[in-house]
């Protein structure tokens, strides 16, 4: 039985909201508030990450080369403001973009 290795546990969800905020980042409208949200419950859980600014601006930065990423992020920020943080750090695959 292996032990657990926390080191692991937080590059895996780092690894895993980036290419969340990757997929649903796009809309300058969505991205503070989609941010606002992932980090907050970060901090809440004590999971590693992005600062609200640098995520904002990561997320904004991808709206400009992508503008299907503006329905996206906009759909996903809408979908996590009612969910617990659990759900939004470790499993909102329900708001996943869709295609």
């Amino acid at each position: 039985m292996r032990g657990h290795n926390p080191m692991r546990t937080i590059v895996n969800v780092n690894a895993v909201l980036f290419a969340v905020l990757a997929a649903a980042c796009g809309s300058d409208q969505g991205c503070p508030e989609l941010c606002a949200k992932e980090v907050q419950c970060r901090q809440d859980l004590g999971v590693m990450g992005p600062d609200e600014e640098s995520c904002v601006a990561q997320c904004e930065g991808l709206a400009e080369d992508d503008p299907d990423f503006a329905e996206a992020v906009a759909e996903k920020a809408s979908c996590i403001q009612d969910l617990s943080c659990d759900e939004v750090v470790f499993g909102a695959f329900e708001c996943a973009p869709e295609g």
